[in-house]
Parts: C-alpha cells; structure tokens; sequence
C-alpha cells in the first residue's frame, strides 16, 4: 500500500521534530545518526528519496549525518538520534518559569493540525505534493497547512536569537496547545489572555470548516516554540512582535498554582 507521506518527507520530516527537541531546550543541533528499517520490496527509487531527504534536511538544520544503521524489516522504519549544543547559559527546561514571566508562542499554532485533518479527510493514499493525480493536491487554501504539516520548520533560528532574552522556560509544540500547555505549567500555572489566530490561520479554517480557535487548542505537529520570559524581557519581544524572522503572540502570564 502506497504511503501518504513520500519517503523523502518522511525522512525530513523525522530529522526536522528531532531539531525542534533541540530548538526547544534553546540548542543547535550538530550531528546525527539515522537507523532505517527497509522492506524487502521496497523500490530503489524510495530509498533514493529517503536519502535525499536526509541530505536535504541536513542542509537545512545545518547537522552532519555521521552513521547509522540500515537492516531490513517487515515495514518502513525511520529513527533518528540528534546531538546538539546548548547556549552559553545552559539548556532550557520546561515547567520552570516563575511567577509573573509572559507566555509566549510563535508562529501559526494549529496550521499543521488542519493539513493533517485535510489528509484524513480525503481517504486516499498517495503523496500529497509528488503525485501526479490532480485529486491528490490540496484546495489552494489548504495548501500551506498540508505543506507545514509534511515540511516541519523548527524554530532553530528563534532559539539563537531567543537566548539573550534569557527564556525562563521553554518546549516545543507537537501536540497542540490543549495537550502540550499543561505539560508546559508543571508547578506553575498559564492564565491565557490571548489566543494566536492569525489572519491566515483563520481562513484556512474557514476552508477546512473548522472553528479556528479548535485549530488552535486541537492541533498538533506545529513544531512551534513555546517560551517565557521575564515581564521586562517580554516587553520588548511583544513590541518587537517577531524574532529570528518568526512572528511571536503573548499568550498570558505565568502564575503561582498548579494548573492551567
């Protein structure tokens, strides 16, 4: 049976959620090891493509591949390990705010969460950017969210330029804010003021059917960054309103309970 996702994003796409573990402790991925399980039947062009994924991810995440493992195995299996260096000031945690700091997020939470319901919406296999059938392309407003889901960005760029305003806390988003937000609280709680529909989030709710604030909360795979920082810190973030070429929206402040 014909994967939904090509081989080649599919390799990108594993290296690019190790990267955002990385981006999400304020790090810079370095090197790499990949293990691939391959199926006996599996084409020679697929693992061409999966080779180009790799080179093509570590081209942009700017990592060496120094080895791995390739065996063969009853289905497709891709399993990356990352190594990274933190900043100057030590690696981020989540759950260690403190009371008073601003809750930032970045980008267009909930975007990638509408590609996946796109995907599973049309029941059909078949790569959603390669294939040549014409059905298997997304509706031109459901583009970006498809091409945000299968082509991860990890905001390793906004961890660089995050580090001098000493993040508190911070974590990546992978399973959307009503599943990663509470994790993220730990000893602390969020008192949300704001949430970060967008212009562009909101229409392509719009063409999905879906309320865009559902978007926002029930989404996943966003790969966004989701940070705080002191009051003062925060200031000139939210004035700035973007940092290393990413969009960022107070979400509210850190309070001094447990719970959300």
């Amino acid at each position: 049976r014909r994967s939904c996702v090509s081989p080649q994003y599919a390799c990108l796409k594993a290296v690019a959620a190790n990267a955002s573990d990385i981006a999400a402790m304020v790090g810079a991925p370095t090197v790499g090891v990949l293990a691939l399980g391959l199926p006996r039947n599996l084409p020679l062009d697929a693992v061409l493509r999966l080779a180009r994924g790799v080179r093509r991810a570590s081209r942009r995440f700017g990592l060496r591949v120094v080895g791995g493992n390739v065996t063969r195995s009853r289905s497709l299996s891709i399993t990356v390990t990352l190594l990274g260096t933190p900043p100057a000031s030590g690696p981020r945690r989540r759950a260690t705010a403190r009371p008073g700091d601003w809750v930032f997020v970045s980008g267009d939470p909930g975007l990638a969460g509408l590609g996946l319901r796109w995907l599973e919406t049309i029941r059909r296999c078949g790569d959603a950017w390669t294939s040549r059938e014409r059905g298997a392309r997304p509706p031109k407003e459901l583009a970006g969210a498809v091409r945000r889901l299968l082509r991860p960005e990890p905001r390793l760029g906004l961890a660089r330029a995050l580090d001098p305003f000493k993040p508190t806390a911070c974590m990546d988003l992978s399973d959307g804010l009503a599943q990663d937000l509470p994790r993220f609280a730990g000893a602390f709680a969020v008192a949300v003021e704001n949430l970060p529909v967008t212009a562009r989030l909101r229409r392509t709710a719009r063409a999905a059917g879906i309320a865009p604030e559902s978007a926002v909360w029930r989404g996943g795979e966003d790969y966004e960054l989701l940070f705080t920082v002191s009051p003062a810190a925060g200031r000139k973030l939210a004035g700035a309103g973007r940092l290393g070429g990413v969009a960022l929206h107070r979400l509210g402040t850190a309070e001094a309970v447990s719970g959300l």
